[in-house]
């Protein structure tokens, strides 16, 4: 059937030409080989670069010929022929190719390609054909170079399948073509040369774009949408893959289409809805009554807030992450505009002299902000400027305990300190461990201060620096929790060890059958998690496992008891809140890494990333509001009564209004 096109591309690519394919026949041709479409001008060797990648699908080696053969139904060819196919192949080594990478991956997403099925993983190549499939609570980021220094971001929601169909230079140009079939997506496209080629395809529409941010969502009802956050695009109608039509009905609709096309700016959107039915069966008698319902889309102005793929979009660029886009975004509670950095901003704490890895706190005595740098400066401030600053000249790793005015410092050469918040001075300072033994979790009760040293011991001391008891677990602790009456240190060999709060003898153990690396308590439970990703809940005063719950995620930032519930924080970016019974109430999913202690207030959950901050209910999990934050420079937030807190490179501390 398409002997005539095969021999054509052939002949073409053998003689050095750079002619043109008839669409209609090529798409047929495409189709049959399973693979999407390109853009109508095509070089014939892309042609038969795609019947190769088709052809890939047999998980074996095809010579040239077996490969026309099967895809392109010619017969068997002459010596000739074979010599020519075989020159196709070297012509098609030759063509420049762009490299397409998957920069980050989470939840399952499999990607299919050159015949095989396959989980991904990051870095991973594609290729052109490559069809990524993501699952719900999955998303992936991929990019691509244009060739001409610039760069192209795409980052795929749950639920989606998209076609990688088209990424190479051609002539000096680069062309790059997605095909959306359902799910969403969002593109960063910077530094286009002029002629360069970037489209989006879904059902029966499509975008062309110039240097742009923008998303396409392929809507459960048909529907596509389009929004863009930055730059423009021309969006326009096209012929829905897998329609054949007359030459003269296609030529028709393709002109009557591109004079429906329109261009999208800076916050507009539109929204297509589905109208394959109508290019079915087209005919000169119904051309003019079906083009009638095909109605030109309507642009309309969308602020961010209303963008059902606006917080995607506003992930920068050039460190992408896997966006989860869901439908978890509650858009009524959204601000009524984007906060902004430069509103929000109050230089009152010099970030000069503080390196990053501090450490921000609030403290309720004389309404101050105290920053505490890693390299032991520290500075406060208040409503009035700026208060105090002092330079410990002692190197810290974990964030100082506050209690009422004074705030107790463990540097890393063992010693402990004590300063008067309000005066800015030191009280008292002593070596509570020799090095290289550090103290590695610090913790208070209002009355006495509880250190626990890398290698496993645990030293009571009084506010005034005189130490009660000390005893020693062990190596390998995971963390100290204080109970009324007890100090549990739960090891990393899954021994956990029980002092008297009083007088500091060991008065239980209890082995665990995993490695425990994380461990908080409320009430009288306390909940462990272990290596593997599971949660165990255990009543420390019946001394009994009440149950175990897999949250499938090994690696945690962070996890916290507010209120009898748990909450779970995955690097990932998975939150989940735990019931008491080991039921997972609602489960959330923010782009960014988390490797930061989230913090709470009645209402909400506070969640600073590197480079996004995000504001969580907590009785549902719903998105209240987020921002793009610049460079982080500490390694907490903080709040009071009506703002948040962090500090950021060459902003200083930055004040949120909650």
């Amino acid at each position: 059937m398409h002997d005539d096109l095969i021999q054509y591309a052939a002949s073409a690519v053998s003689k050095g030409r750079q002619g043109t394919l008839n669409t209609h026949k090529l798409t047929a041709l495409l189709e049959r080989t399973e693979v999407f479409a390109p853009a109508p001008a095509l070089d014939p060797r892309y042609a038969l670069q795609r019947i190769k990648t088709a052809a890939a699908g047999d998980r074996m080696r095809l010579s040239p010929m077996d490969m026309l053969r099967r895809y392109g139904k010619v017969g068997i060819p002459a010596l000739v022929s074979v010599a020519i196919a075989a020159g196709l192949t070297w012509h098609l080594m030759r063509i420049p190719a762009m490299t397409t990478v998957i920069t980050a991956a989470g939840g399952k997403v499999q990607v299919f390609q050159g015949g095989l099925l396959s989980e991904t993983h990051s870095p991973m190549p594609l290729q052109e054909g490559a069809v990524i499939t993501t699952e719900t609570g999955s998303g992936i980021s991929l990019e691509t170079g244009t060739g001409s220094g610039g760069k192209i971001s795409v980052q795929a929601g749950e639920n989606s399948r998209f076609v990688l169909s088209r990424a190479g230079i051609l002539q000096g140009k680069m062309y790059f073509t997605l095909t959306l079939e359902k799910g969403s997506v969002v593109l960063h496209v910077n530094r286009l040369a002029a002629g360069d080629s970037v489209m989006v395809r879904a059902a029966d529409s499509m975008a062309e774009v110039k240097g742009t941010v923008f998303g396409v969502a392929v809507m459960d009802n048909g529907e596509t949408v389009y929004e863009v956050l930055q730059g423009k695009i021309r969006m326009s109608r096209r012929i829905p893959s897998g329609v054949s039509l007359d030459s003269e009905i296609t030529d028709r609709i393709k002109s009557e289409l591109m004079n429906q096309s329109v261009i999208l700016e800076e916050k507009q959107s539109c929204r297509i809805r589905e109208t394959i039915s109508l290019y079915r069966g087209m005919t000169e008698e119904n051309f003019t009554a079906r083009i009638e319902k095909i109605q030109k889309p309507r642009v309309k102005n969308t602020p961010i807030q209303e963008m059902i793929l606006g917080l995607a979009m506003t992930s920068p660029w050039e460190k992408p992450f896997p966006v989860i886009v869901t439908d978890r975004i509650e858009k009524s509670s959204v601000p009524v505009r984007q906060q902004t950095l430069q509103e929000k901003t109050a230089g009152l704490l010099s970030v000069d002299k503080i390196v990053p890895s501090s450490f921000i706190i609030y403290s309720r005595y004389g309404d101050s902000l105290i920053m505490a740098g890693s390299n032991g400066y520290f500075a406060a401030a208040g409503s009035g400027g700026a208060q105090w600053d002092l330079d410990l000249k002692r190197s810290i790793h974990i964030k100082p305990l506050l209690m009422a005015d004074s705030m107790y410092v463990a540097s890393e050469d063992g010693a402990i300190v004590s300063l008067d918040i309000l005066k800015g001075s030191l009280r008292w300072q002593k070596r509570t461990f020799s090095s290289p033994d550090r103290t590695v979790k610090l913790a208070g009760d209002g009355d006495s201060v509880y250190l626990l040293s890398s290698r496993g011991t645990v030293l009571r001391l009084k506010k005034d620096g005189t130490e009660i008891w000390r005893n020693t677990l062990g190596e390998g602790p995971a963390a100290l929790i204080v109970t009324q009456h007890m100090i549990f240190v739960p090891g990393k060999n899954g021994i956990m060890v029980g002092f008297d709060k009083r007088k500091g003898i060991k008065v239980f153990k209890r082995q665990f059958d995993s490695i425990i690396t994380m461990a908080v308590s409320g009430d009288s439970r306390m909940y462990l998690l272990t290596d593997t990703g599971a949660v165990i809940c255990y009543d420390f005063k019946n001394d009994e496992k009440l149950w175990t719950l897999d949250l499938h995620e090994r690696s945690h930032a962070s996890m916290q008891v507010e209120k009898g519930y748990l909450y779970t924080f995955s690097t990932a970016g998975r939150i989940s809140k735990i019931s008491n019974h080991g039921e997972i109430l609602w489960s959330s999913q923010v782009r960014n890494v988390i490797s930061r202690d989230p913090v709470f207030d009645e209402r909400r959950i506070y969640i600073l990333c590197d480079q996004s901050f995000y504001v969580l209910k907590k009785d549902n999990g719903l998105i209240v509001w987020s921002m793009v934050s610049p460079p982080v420079l500490t390694g907490n937030i903080t709040l009071s009564e009506n703002n948040i807190y962090f500090a950021a490179r060459k902003k200083g501390v930055v004040i949120l209004k909650k």
